[in-house]
């Protein structure tokens, strides 16, 4: 055997192993196996005066969000502002009263840019409310995946 033809078999050997590889990857990323969106699960972070107790965003990038206040007293003039891709919406905004740990649902139509099922989302969430005849904010990030509508 000369020496040219075993580097040759070398060669044509190891660029089958390559293309197996780099079609059992196409075919797992085509499956959606690398979207982080199907790993991390809905999550709410950040939060400390009230706590998310459930959200959903849909493909037509309706939010809708279940929470309640920490706070010990009740609260007024609640504006829940989401913000996503350096814009700002303005989501809700009441001048009632918000009682502590009550649960409450807010859905906000056009709260994020439509998309695909399955896709991820980020969006930055602050609550502007007064206690006491003083203004407060809290801020926080909701995470996950897109569901159907």
């Amino acid at each position: 055997m000369q020496k040219g033809q075993s580097t040759l078999e070398y060669l044509i050997t190891y660029g089958w192993a390559i293309l197996i590889l780099v079609v059992v990857a196409s075919i797992l990323w085509y499956l959606g196996i690398f979207n982080p969106s199907r790993w991390i699960g809905s999550q709410s972070i950040g939060f400390s005066k009230f706590v998310v107790n459930d959200f959903t965003v849909n493909s037509a990038g309706k939010l809708t969000l279940v929470f309640a206040s920490k706070e010990d007293r009740a609260i007024q003039n609640v504006n829940v502002t989401i913000i996503y891709s350096n814009d700002t919406v303005r989501a809700w905004n009441t001048t009632g009263t918000m009682s502590p740990g009550r649960e409450y649902t807010l859905t906000i139509a056009n709260a994020t840019d439509a998309g695909n099922v399955g896709d991820s989302f980020n969006l930055k969430v602050r609550i502007k409310y007064t206690k006491n005849t003083l203004p407060h904010s809290d801020d926080g990030t909701l995470i996950g995946a897109i569901e159907e509508t």
